[in-house]
Formats: C-alpha cells, structure tokens, sequence
C-alpha cells in the first residue's frame, strides 16, 4: 500500500507539475500579447498625430494641385493638336511602309525564283559534268585499246618483216629459189 501511495504521489506532483508549465506559458502568451497590443497602441496614436499633421499639409497642397490641373489642361490640349499632326505623319509613314513591305514581298518572290533557276542550272550542270566524266573514261578506254592494237600491230608487223627478212635471207643462200 505505502508503494502505491507513493506512485500516486508521483503521478500528482507530475500533474501538478505539467499544470504549472501549462500555467505558466498561456501567462507568458497573455502578458506578450499585452505587450503587442500597447505597442499596437502606441504606434496608432502616433500615426492618428501624423495623419492630423499629414491632413493640414494636404490642405494646402490641394490648392496648388488645383493650379497644376489648369495648367495641364492647357497643355493637354496643346498636346492634342500635336497628336493630331503626328497621327497624321504617322498615317503617311505606315502607307510607305505598306509600299515598302509590297515591294519588298516582289524582290523576295523574284529571289526565291531565281533561286530555283540557280538550283536548276547547277543540276544541268552536275549533270553535264557526269556526262562529260562518262564521256572521258569511255575515250581514255578507247585510247587505251587504240594503243594496245597499235601495239599489237606493230609487233605483228615486227614479226612480219622479221620473218620476211628471214626467208629473203634463205632465198639469198639457196640459189634457184626466186623470191616472191
């Protein structure tokens, strides 16, 4: 029994304990916002002073703002008969630049096809090429032929007189053999 009083003895002075810490801070949280809401309240009386003063100075600069909006009335309308004269300008300029943009559209429509011609003609003219190319290889293999039966031929007639030299020759050593 005396160690289940002392338990509970334990249990309430943590009890006691956490409502004390509980106590103790919602005390803190009300004496800091007590705190805030003087400063709060100082601060407004302070800027409910400098608004009276801020009004009294508005007052006066209300009248000059009054002479400042005459005056820019006038030149207001001064401004809009400029605007008019440069509207007008305006008007001009965008009408040559529409003339510009037209002629412009022309010379990009002339380059485009004449780009197209360029393309062409190099086409032809890689096409051309390869021919010529053809035509070259076919001549140098004809040249090539040409030369060999050349050689050929005159080996042939090499042979030929060398073996016509050799019979003249036995003719001359036989006599009675006439020659043909």
């Amino acid at each position: 029994m005396n160690r289940a009083l002392i338990i509970l003895n334990a249990f309430g002075v943590l009890a006691l304990g956490t409502l004390c810490i509980v106590q103790w801070r919602a005390e803190k949280r009300l004496h800091l916002d007590i705190g805030a809401l003087k400063k709060t309240n100082w601060e407004q009386s302070s800027k409910l002073t400098e608004s009276a003063a801020s009004l009294k100075g508005c007052a006066a600069d209300l009248e000059s703002f009054r002479e400042q909006i005459i005056r820019l009335n006038k030149n207001l309308n001064e401004n809009k008969a400029q605007l008019a004269g440069l509207e007008h300008q305006l008007r001009q300029v965008s009408a040559e630049r529409d003339q510009l943009k037209a002629k412009l559209d022309e010379w990009q429509r002339a380059v485009a096809e004449r780009d197209g011609r360029l393309k062409e003609a190099n086409t032809q003219i890689q096409t051309l090429a390869a021919d010529r190319n053809a035509a070259v290889v076919k001549y140098n293999e004809l040249a090539t032929k040409y030369n060999t039966a050349v050689k050929n031929l005159n080996a042939a007639i090499t042979r030929l007189n060398e073996m016509a030299g050799a019979k003249k020759k036995t003719n001359d050593k036989e006599p009675g053999k006439a020659t043909p």
